[in-house]
């Protein structure tokens, strides 16, 4: 699968979330239908409470075949284990700095791994052989953008 590359092409792809927001401000929960878990290679320990573990990250189903096979290869490379925490998949809120553009997250199309050492506006810590697999299977990683934010990767682009 080829990733998506600008808002039609996302939205295309993924669905629209603002199409799912009730009158009262809530989320339909058919928009968290298309949700779907995708388990890890193994567990990684919870970004905010490193005490519980993350077995798997909530994604749109439309992708659960690509990050899957991206977590495989990066098990089969010894690359697994060079993500400390898991710090975040799918989440209805808006793109930081923004008060109106949903973030990748709400499409559930982003993931967020060792927050703690690539904080948002940082060159991070991110290995390197972690990024090049993730980007060589399509994803897109934030360490990279004018304002880098080396915890997140995404399957899209231009958005």
């Amino acid at each position: 699968m080829i990733a998506p590359v600008g808002e039609a092409a996302i939205r295309e792809l993924y669905g629209d979330p603002r199409h799912f927001i009730r009158d009262d401000g809530t989320l339909s929960p058919i928009w968290e239908a298309r949700m779907v878990i995708v388990a890890f290679p193994s567990p990684l320990p919870l970004g905010w409470e490193k005490s519980k573990l993350a077995r798997g990250a909530r994604i749109n189903q439309a992708i659960a075949d690509e990050f899957d096979r991206t977590c495989r290869l990066l098990e089969k490379e010894g690359l697994w284990q060079r993500l400390r925490t898991f710090d975040g998949a799918y989440a209805f809120r808006a793109q930081r700095g923004s008060s109106t553009k949903t973030s990748m997250h709400s499409f559930g199309a982003a993931l967020d791994f060792n927050a703690e050492t690539n904080q948002l506006g940082t060159p991070g810590d991110m290995d390197a052989g972690v990024v090049q697999l993730f980007e060589a299977c399509g994803w897109t990683w934030g360490g990279r953008w004018k304002r880098r934010d080396a915890m997140h990767f995404q399957f899209g682009s231009g958005y």
